[in-house]
């Protein structure tokens, strides 16, 4: 209930416009927020909740977090699944593979796991060599990632969003 010394204030013009301009940046936000938020469903780069910061450029470095459809089976109903994941090699970088532990330019970045958390076995992606112009390697920070330790590169043209981790 409101207290008759702040039912007067809102009587105020001074008041009454500060308390609207209130209101109306709090549904601004309301409605405006949850369109730069993602969601990662899974922990694969070490955070879940991402700020998109906007479309993605030409201008994607190493370390930058960026959000792409991946079609994969391994996931029910996923095709494509929307994952974020961080850009471990780009095009100019040397990748190298030595018995699945992954390098860029000379700078390990991780290690592909011969079998997959149900046992099965599980061929890593194998290459020695610059990555190609155009083309991205993408990492997860979780042992059970899927990123291109399996899959290969990926191009830089499906990337959709450039994120920050929040969470």
């Amino acid at each position: 209930m409101l207290k008759q010394s702040n039912l007067n204030k809102l009587k105020n013009p001074k008041y009454l416009v500060c308390f609207l301009t209130m209101f109306f940046a709090l549904v601004y936000a309301g409605i405006s927020i949850p369109e730069k938020l993602a969601f990662s469903p899974t922990n694969s780069v070490g955070h879940r909740f991402f700020f998109i910061l906007g479309k993605a450029t030409d201008n994607l470095e190493k370390g930058d977090y960026v959000l792409f459809p991946l079609y994969t089976k391994i996931r029910p109903n996923c095709w494509p699944c929307t994952v974020v994941k961080k850009i471990g090699c780009v095009g100019g970088d040397l990748l190298a593979v030595n018995q699945r532990n992954f390098f860029c330019n000379g700078e390990y970045i991780g290690t592909a796991k011969a079998y997959s958390k149900k046992g099965s076995p599980v061929m890593a992606f194998n290459y020695n060599g610059i990555v190609p112009a155009g083309k991205l390697f993408m990492m997860g920070t979780c042992k059970d990632s899927y990123d291109s330790r399996y899959i290969g590169f990926i191009d830089k043209k499906i990337i959709e969003r450039l994120v920050a981790p929040i969470i």
